[in-house]
């Protein structure tokens, strides 16, 4: 059964996740926090999947790099509220620890604040749910 280790930050806007080496995109960051990612996806992925990735860090003077490199496993997906679009649970396997301040700045900077409630899937169901659903 999947469990979530760390409560991710919903984010404000929406950054890119491309696909390495060949920098596809593959959706946008929909959520973040040091152990795992949610991005919002028109294409299909399955429970499962191993994914190089990149998130396209904003350019700004809050950031020092153009992106974090990382490889993430899909643990879930769900409906988005846009019928076209899917959530994509993900956890991460690789990711370099001197990220991880990124990862905070993130939602820091670009992140709802904590009494926000933020609902991107179509259902709202608890964890099991997303682990059972993403496996039919």
């Amino acid at each position: 059964m999947y469990s979530r280790q760390c409560q991710r930050k919903p984010l404000v806007l929406y950054l890119d996740v491309l696909a390495l080496p060949s920098h596809e995109l593959l959706g946008h960051l929909g959520d973040i926090s040091a152990r795992g990612m949610m991005f919002v996806a028109l294409q299909t992925f399955q429970v499962g999947d191993t994914l190089e990735i990149a998130i396209r860090l904003p350019q700004n003077d809050e950031f020092n790099q153009l992106c974090i490199k990382a490889t993430i496993q899909v643990r879930w997906i769900q409906p988005n509220l846009n019928p076209r679009l899917s959530c994509i649970g993900c956890e991460f396997l690789q990711l370099d620890p001197t990220d991880l301040p990124l990862i905070q700045k993130i939602g820091d900077f670009i992140g709802f604040d904590a009494s926000v409630d933020v609902h991107r899937v179509a259902c709202h169901p608890t964890e099991e749910e997303c682990v059972v659903n993403s496996e039919k």
